[in-house]
């Protein structure tokens, strides 16, 4: 299952001297924005500073759900399954493709024995 990032929580925590109240508001404030964008909209009317709002803004851009190993593997055998028969057939053949295959997608066999 794919896992949560929340990546405001940590820039909002080391971020500059705010109330814990303003913390609040702005952590609402990145999850109800739609994307980067309306996000640099709201914070753009508000007194903070520039490198505090540009943090928040690429954290926006990061996905919140990130793909788990198995969310990884799906991905490489359903990139299989639609592959070219014979494509598919040579692929088969060779026990270090779906590995290879497997390395390209973010996992890695180490990742696969550790879940």
């Amino acid at each position: 299952m794919p896992k949560f990032t929340d990546h405001a929580a940590p820039i909002l925590s080391a971020g500059p001297a705010i109330s814990d109240e303003q913390r609040s508001d702005l952590w609402s404030l990145f999850h109800v924005s739609k994307d980067p964008a309306e996000l640099a909209q709201h914070l753009s009317e508000l007194p903070l500073r520039g490198d505090f709002k540009d943090d928040l803004i690429r954290a926006k851009r990061k996905p919140a759900l990130e793909p788990d190993d198995t969310d990884k593997v799906m991905g490489v055998l359903n990139h299989m399954s639609a592959m070219d028969s014979r494509v598919l057939e040579a692929a088969e053949s060779h026990p270090l493709v779906l590995k290879a295959l497997i390395a390209a997608h973010g996992g890695s066999e180490n990742e696969s024995r550790e879940s």
